[in-house]
């Protein structure tokens, strides 16, 4: 996943979080579909929905109407520090009675740390990971303040969201994973960790985090695992869809074929964000890193009066608006249809649990899924 940075009126507000940086794979699927047709998620299916700080108060406004379905929160709200330690991002409000509201909503709550820098980088920092957890002494340190972190607010347990690693970082994230998870349990906590999008081991065109996580250790200690299947076509990318739907099948079969992913513990990713790309008449593009929810796209629609369209190879909606000047602007986004096709999805191969990222702006009638008896 990549995040992008933006200082707007001096405050730090990260921009598009979350978005993995998985470039999507040179993998054609051909694949049954008929299954899509169906509506509707099993009636256990339990939602997870992550919390940004910038936007928090749309975000928890959305998780209120839907208490029944978001029994997860997690609250981006940390990252770790070049020396070890961890930080609250700026703007951040520590708040105990908001935890304890939602925990009496009937969420458990999660605390998250990344390791992006609260300092208007556009990198994952994979070297402040390592320096922390590489060492014994500093692993454990590590781990000892995020077990105080989840006694001190009350959190319910740790979300860790730390990206873009190294392959050579393999071995000691799986020893930091499994002994964070035997800490969290000890003290009756959960570990939830977020995953890259891969479709294999070490192919070259997934290196942006996946090499490093051992998906097999990984998943017997920690009790979430959020797969990240979003991102596919981001700013640096020529336009695409956020999230095919044969790219998802791809990484949910690997998951759970390839990687013995146990589907209690499966979290499958579910955007509700968009990507834009200004196009010109020569077929250049460049993204144009914003982030954008389905509110924007469509007020978007509204003022220029633009025909959403539907491509029928990704099951993902776009909308093109023309600028004038030789050139338009290209928006790849999510609805409730390209979500409907994921949640279909997801129940077809027996899961149950997924992860929105984020909540806040989304297209309201993503819910009305929920509400139809599967």
């Amino acid at each position: 996943m990549f995040k992008v940075f933006k200082r707007r009126s001096g405050v730090l507000i990260l921009l598009a979080l979350l978005i993995a940086s998985c470039k999507g794979t040179d993998i054609t699927v051909a694949h049954d579909n008929t299954y899509l047709d169906s509506v509707g998620v099993p009636a256990t299916a339990k939602a997870l929905g992550w919390v940004p700080f910038w936007d928090q108060e749309r975000a928890l406004e959305s998780f209120s109407r839907n208490t029944d379905i978001v029994k997860y929160l997690s609250m981006f709200w940390y990252f770790l520090t070049p020396d070890g330690q961890v930080a609250t991002y700026d703007g951040v409000d520590e708040d105990k009675a908001l935890i304890a509201d939602a925990q009496s909503k009937g969420a458990t709550v999660l605390a998250l740390i990344a390791n992006s820098p609260d300092n208007g980088s556009n990198e994952w920092d994979a070297s402040r990971v390592r320096d922390t957890i590489t060492d014994a002494e500093s692993r454990q340190g590590h781990i000892e303040d995020l077990i105080r972190l989840t006694t001190e607010f009350g959190f319910d347990g740790i979300n860790i969201d730390y990206e873009a690693l190294d392959r050579s970082d393999r071995r000691i994230f799986s020893t930091f994973i499994e002994e964070l998870a035997i800490a969290l349990h000890d003290e009756g906590k959960i570990l939830a960790v977020a995953l890259h999008p891969k479709t294999a081991e070490y192919r070259p065109s997934e290196d942006n985090g996946s090499h490093a996580q051992d998906w097999k250790h990984i998943a017997r200690y920690a009790d979430q695992l959020h797969f990240m299947t979003y991102g596919e076509h981001v700013g640096s990318d020529d336009p695409g869809p956020v999230a095919s739907l044969g790219w998802i099948e791809e990484v949910i079969k690997y998951a759970l074929e390839e990687q013995d992913v146990p589907k209690e513990k499966f979290f499958l990713g579910v955007p509700l964000y968009a990507e834009a790309w200004k196009v010109t008449t020569d077929g250049n593009s460049v993204g144009l890193n914003q982030e954008l929810t389905y509110a924007d796209i469509e007020r978007e629609i509204i003022e220029y009066d633009a025909d959403v369209q539907w491509d029928d190879a990704s099951d993902s909606p776009f909308i093109e608006i023309d600028r004038g000047n030789d050139e338009k602007t290209v928006y790849w986004f999510e609805n409730q249809r390209s979500v409907n096709r994921k949640l279909a999805l997801m129940r077809h191969y027996g899961l149950s649990n997924l992860a929105f990222w984020r909540l806040g702006g989304e297209d309201s009638g993503v819910w009305d899924s929920f509400s139809i008896d599967p």
